[in-house]
């Protein structure tokens, strides 16, 4: 994470010394959306939405700076519509999305599928959710790529919020053959606590501590943690510990990082 920023430090500082290698416009939009990144990384959550807010508002002078920026407004604002919990904002990006999906890459568009998916599941769209993430386990395994797991982890997540008990069951025995054959201890973790979750009289409370207790653990290995860190399955959980809606604590989440940037 804090090499990440200081690249990302590093790229913005390139970018605004030019050097003449990219056109004015281009330089605009790419250093436009590190520095939108840069603050969301830095949780400077306010500042990443008008940067971002700024991206999009940008004129550039031909159609393929216009392809660069879209892909820009959309890699970065599924993040922060999924860290913020906006509904406009998350319909907004999903739509545009859909509109510019010829300009991306199979792999690409798996991943920005996914976070659509999260986006999505955040306002209670299930079906649409399970749909998407239907379409990216479809696609060719080396489009996926090392992500696989996490999108089955999400499919199989919108799924249990369609209620649909009887297709994760039918599920059950290939996920913990496919678990257990893997090194990493993420996937079963979160798989274990979704089937947990199905049971008749579930405790989702005890679920969920037993969840982030083990999750703490485990990802003090930057692996599991680069997994784990796609999807935040500890608040979904919550999320029905506390029978509030998702968005809502996603909101909540939002507005307590506000509130300890402001402290700090």
């Amino acid at each position: 994470h804090s090499d990440a920023i200081c690249l990302q430090r590093e790229l913005v500082d390139v970018l605004r010394q030019g050097k003449g290698v990219l056109q004015r416009d281009e330089l605009l939009v790419k250093e436009q959306g590190i520095l939108t990144m840069l603050y969301f990384n830095q949780r400077e959550f306010e500042e990443a939405e008008r940067s971002f807010n700024r991206l999009r508002m940008l004129k550039v002078s031909s159609q393929y700076l216009e392809e660069q920026k879209v892909k820009e407004v959309i890699g970065r604002g599924v993040h922060i519509a999924i860290s913020n919990g906006s509904p406009s904002l998350g319909e907004s990006v999903v739509s545009f999305l859909d509109e510019n999906r010829n300009i991306f890459t199979a792999k690409r568009l798996a991943m920005l599928d996914f976070y659509s998916a999260q986006i999505l599941i955040i306002h209670g769209h299930y079906k649409e959710a399970v749909k998407r993430m239907s379409n990216v386990l479809g696609m060719r395994r080396q489009d996926l790529g090392d992500r696989l797991w996490i999108y089955i982890i999400l499919h199989l997540v919108a799924h249990y919020d369609l209620e649909n008990y009887d297709y994760l069951e039918s599920k059950r025995k290939s996920i913990n053959q496919i678990v257990s054959k893997r090194g990493m201890k993420y996937p079963k973790l979160a798989c274990d606590a979704l089937y947990k979750m199905i049971q008749p009289r579930s405790n989702y409370q005890a679920i969920h501590e037993e969840f982030t207790r083990s999750l703490k653990e485990i990802t003090k290995d930057r692996d599991e943690w680069f997994v784990a860190n796609f999807w935040d399955m500890a608040t979904w959980i919550e999320a029905k510990a506390t029978s509030l809606r998702l968005s809502q604590c996603v909101q909540s989440k939002y507005q307590e990082h506000l509130r300890t940037n402001l402290r700090s």
